[in-house]
């Protein structure tokens, strides 16, 4: 990157986020990005949760890669926490445990997976009771699951690049790399219609 760009910067959105991007900067003291897709994804979940149209979801987020936190949740005027405080507390829970226990504790929601958030704060697995409790045998979280499922998972890139990717859509997904780019290198101001009105902090 360095011989062949006069100017260069790298982008990175896939794990392991951190250290790649770290070495970029400190090691060869070159720009680098690296975004994590949690929060426009956990926007949507949540979006889903409260059942509000996606594009009246309005949020801001706060926090370090991979723990980020929704300091802001609302429609219009309405403050969404204590409607999403209620369902911490029903059937929704089982959905996204480790989430919900945190909000029930922090008093916000996180925008990591229940089953990647674990990883960070490994009370959720300090045994095999606390496993049986936060992950369901088989789903997201469950001891072995990337194991077990991610042979799957590559072979249903594959056939997507092989077969769909030249043909899909050129609409913007969520994602902030775009926004991101435009700002820095267009100088324009970052917005987004989807999934909802969001900004940095």
């Amino acid at each position: 990157m360095h011989r062949l760009c006069p100017t260069p910067l790298s982008k990175r959105s896939c794990n392991s986020l951190k250290a790649p991007s770290t070495a970029l900067l400190w090691a060869r003291g070159l720009p680098a990005i690296g975004l994590c897709h949690s929060i426009p994804e956990t926007a949507k979940t949540l979006a889903r949760y409260l059942e509000v149209p996606p594009g009246e979801l309005v949020y801001h987020a706060a926090g370090v890669n991979h723990l980020s936190w929704f300091v802001e949740l609302r429609r219009g005027l309405e403050d969404l926490y204590p409607r999403l405080r209620t369902l911490a507390e029903g059937p929704l829970w089982g959905e996204d445990p480790v989430r919900y226990e945190l909000l029930r504790y922090f008093g916000l929601f996180l925008s990591e997976t229940s089953a990647h958030a674990s990883g960070y704060v490994p009370y959720f697995r300090k045994n095999l009771e606390a496993v049986r409790r936060y992950f369901a045998p088989g789903k997201p979280g469950d001891s072995g699951y990337y194991a077990k499922t991610h042979p799957g998972f590559v072979r249903q890139s594959a056939a997507f690049l092989e077969k769909e990717a030249l043909e899909a859509p050129l609409d913007r997904s969520g994602e902030y790399a775009i926004p991101l780019l435009e700002g820095l290198f267009l100088n324009k101001e970052a917005t987004s219609s989807f999934p909802a009105p969001w900004s940095y902090a």
